[in-house]
């Protein structure tokens, strides 16, 4: 895996803060602990027909 500056993460994920707050439907969500991004909440379908997806962080 490569290693990636804080600054290219935070940059990476700063259009979808712009989301925060809102009812917007989103496939992941940015953590964001005393102004700094620290991470990310992601899911995805694994099959719509049984409701069934999954989560990483």
């Amino acid at each position: 895996m490569k290693k990636v500056s804080y600054d290219e993460y935070a940059e990476k994920y700063r259009p979808d803060l712009k989301f925060a707050g809102t009812e917007s439907a989103r496939n992941y969500l940015v953590i964001e602990i005393a102004g700094e991004l620290k991470g990310t909440v992601g899911r995805y379908w694994v099959s719509e027909e049984t409701n069934w997806f999954e989560i990483g962080i």
